[in-house]
């Protein structure tokens, strides 16, 4: 994620903030996307290491059922978030420190581990004021009622993308339609297909290797390339070593391959590279769009060869 880029769960994490509670990754390796003050000493010591740590290893021990609150460490509660992981980006939790918390060890071991002074992030936190233990059960009412908003929220926006991914895969497929008639050119639908793929997942070029059948029937040498928005040569370097792909994939954040298959024989790889609309990082939506692309022209090339062949027969039956 590039440091510009607003997390999908940013308002939510102000929400609970609002709550004093912080949102933590559950995973200690993903990085904390929710931080904006760095003068804000409860997210300092929830999200340190020393924290974070620790709610990973209680998270390997949550069953489908997960305690509403526990306390991994003495005055540090932790509240798991039923949130849909793919929308989300991953699993979180809601953390926070009871006020207990500020006469113990915990402060001081939170503190060096986040990197701050203990006396002066007591000295902050007392001012702000820290959930009493008494009050955890309206906290934890408070923010279950949050992640039930998200949540519903989330699965808006999941059924958004997917109707849209959609929506994308039907306008590739009539663009396409129109141009698969008996006898036209396959050079002219290869070029089309690969102008309105670019144009669909908004990449910046697309490109069709060929091997094989698909390579004599458009007159290229075995490995020819056609190619929109990138220069040939340079599509060739990027296809290579990809001719024996089992399914399509995304490399990287920035390129999607697919096989172009008849009758189970490979005869090209379909790419595209470089994508600059939305977030500007290939997912499975623009992977399913290049697959789709890819299965239209193995059959269209089929149905090409056939007409080639048929034609030639009966050219031939009429000079006998």
């Amino acid at each position: 994620m590039n440091g510009s880029a607003v997390h999908r769960l940013q308002e939510f994490a102000r929400a609970l903030r609002g709550a004093d509670a912080v949102l933590v990754p559950i995973d200690a390796s993903a990085a904390d996307p929710f931080r904006v003050d760095a003068t804000d000493m409860l997210h300092a010591l929830c999200a340190s290491p020393m924290a974070r740590a620790a709610l990973a290893r209680l998270a390997a021990r949550w069953a489908i059922d997960a305690p509403a609150v526990a306390e991994p460490i003495p005055g540090l509660a932790v509240m798991p978030l039923p949130l849909p992981r793919q929308a989300a980006g991953g699993r979180f939790a809601a953390v926070t420190l009871l006020s207990e918390a500020l006469d113990g060890e915990t402060i001081e071991q939170l503190a060096q581990s986040a990197r701050v002074d203990a006396r002066l992030a007591r000295t902050l936190l007392r001012a702000v004021g820290l959930c009493e233990r008494r009050g955890l059960g309206r906290f934890a009412r408070l923010v279950a009622a949050l992640a039930r908003s998200e949540a519903e929220r989330l699965a808006g926006v999941e059924s958004g993308d997917q109707l849209s991914a959609a929506f994308e895969e039907l306008h590739l497929l009539h663009s396409l339609s129109g141009e698969m008639a008996v006898g036209a050119s396959p050079t002219r639908f290869v070029s089309r297909t690969l102008s309105e793929l670019r144009q669909t997942m908004g990449c910046r070029w697309t490109a069709l290797r060929f091997t094989g059948p698909g390579a004599q029937l458009l007159g290229l040498s075995n490995g020819g390339v056609i190619a929109d928005g990138i220069d040939t040569g340079e599509a060739r370097r990027r296809l290579d070593g990809t001719q024996d792909l089992g399914r399509a994939l995304v490399v990287g954040s920035d390129l999607v391959i697919a096989p172009v298959r008849r009758e189970g024989e490979a005869i090209g790889v379909l790419a595209a590279g470089e994508r600059f609309a939305g977030d500007g990082a290939m997912s499975n939506v623009e992977r399913t769009l290049v697959e789709t692309a890819a299965g239209h022209l193995a059959v269209f090339l089929d149905n090409a060869r056939l007409y080639r062949d048929l034609d030639a027969m009966f050219l031939g039956s009429l000079s006998a």
